[in-house]
């Protein structure tokens, strides 16, 4: 979701982009995108202690904008009040929603502009009330779509079933289920995402059932630099599965999605372009979502043809 904002925000000042290591590797594939990045690995707890800081330091930044809440941001500004402007958005009940430490002194405390914002408002509207702010810039991100790929014969479908958090799971029984149904309508050709290692097995499960059932589904190994999914994504007409980074990758790549969600509010977290989401009641798993639901959403969907994209506005009403 970052990708857009940045971009545009980038058109107007000179941004560097504190970005976790392997994740930039994502940006070899948008030439657009020609911001200095500042790699980071969060797994290791030494990384915001010394040599960052010092780093940060000589580069006299104007300002410092915090578009992800993370505690370790936080701990890192608190190291870093030469710079003028610390600004974040203040939004403890999503916080609290993704589990994030709301602790005021811990997450709030290092930023001298703390931006309220409407939990409901799409994290991109967030951002833009955050630059507006802090900045006084209007961005209205722009981004440039490829045509959506019109199939022929064979609907060529990505399909990442997995997530990290147990309420954005739906069950590998119901993917299988969901592929059947399709196929019986026309010609179907999988790439199954694998996940890490741990998600690994329960795909080559998937697998070798669609196998079974006659359906051509091809294994996308973890890769590190996202190269291999990357290349898959832009072979297909369709990206289908939970809430997660590959369906964001996918929408900026142009490739229209169907993304299941949990808890966490599709109006607040959809990808950005050529989407449709399928939710569950208000706070209920993904799990409660059927088959015949997203089926409907699937089927019924002008996605593989559509040129439309959404508008990203800040302002007191702004919404996706």
């Amino acid at each position: 979701m970052t990708l857009p904002v940045v971009q545009s925000l980038n058109r107007a000042c000179e941004v560097h982009w504190l970005i976790r290591e392997g994740h930039d590797k994502i940006l070899d594939a948008f030439p657009s995108i020609s911001c200095r990045t500042v790699r980071v690995n969060p797994s290791k707890e030494i990384w915001f202690e010394k040599a960052l800081p010092e780093q940060l330091s000589e580069a006299k930044y104007d300002a410092l904008l915090d578009f992800s809440h993370w505690p370790e941001v936080s701990h890192l500004t608190s190291q870093l009040t030469e710079i003028p402007i610390r600004a974040i958005t203040y939004d403890p009940e999503l916080d609290k929603l993704l589990r994030i430490s709301v602790n005021e002194k811990t997450l709030y405390a290092p930023f001298n502009r703390k931006v309220p914002v409407e939990t409901s408002l799409h994290q991109v509207a967030k951002m833009q009330h955050l630059i507006h702010d802090a900045l006084g810039l209007d961005i209205v991100p722009e981004w440039q779509l490829p045509p959506a790929r019109v199939p022929e014969s064979r609907l060529s479908i990505f399909v990442h079933p997995h997530s990290d958090r147990p309420e954005k799971r739906w069950p590998l029984e119901r993917f299988h289920e969901l592929l059947v149904k399709m196929s019986y309508r026309r010609h179907l050709g999988v790439f199954l995402n694998t996940g890490r290692a741990h998600e690994a097995q329960a795909t080559m499960e998937l697998q070798s059932a669609l196998s079974e059932s006659g359906i051509d589904a091809e294994l996308v190994a973890f890769d590190p630099s996202f190269q291999a999914m990357i290349g898959n994504l832009r072979r297909c007409h369709l990206a289908l599965g939970t809430d997660s980074g590959p369906l964001h990758l996918a929408s900026l790549l142009g490739v229209p999605t169907t993304v299941i969600f949990g808890r966490y509010p599709a109006c607040q977290f959809r990808p950005l372009y050529r989407n449709r989401a399928v939710s569950p009641p208000r706070e209920q798993p993904a799990s409660v979502i059927s088959v015949d639901e997203v089926l409907n959403v699937v089927s019924h969907s002008d996605l593989p043809w559509a040129e439309h994209a959404p508008v990203f506005l800040w302002g007191e009403h702004a919404s996706v």
